[in-house]
């Protein structure tokens, strides 16, 4: 695995816990936390279930548009 997969705060089970509660797949939960644009509607799924399983320090800051 590349070093980018390495430095990831959530494991890859916590990735699909989290992709289970946000009802979408690990990997979008992934490029979610690697800063990758997701859509608006999947972005709030994903910071729900962060905050669900107490990893609401890893939601990214809105940026103004």
């Amino acid at each position: 695995m590349g070093k980018r997969l390495e430095n990831l705060p959530l494991t890859p089970h916590e990735r699909v816990v989290v992709a289970g509660s946000a009802g979408c797949n690990p990997a979008t939960v992934r490029a979610y936390l690697e800063g990758h644009r997701v859509t608006s509607t999947t972005g709030a799924r994903i910071e729900a279930a962060l905050r669900a399983h107490e990893y609401a320090h890893l939601i990214r800051e809105k940026q103004a548009s």
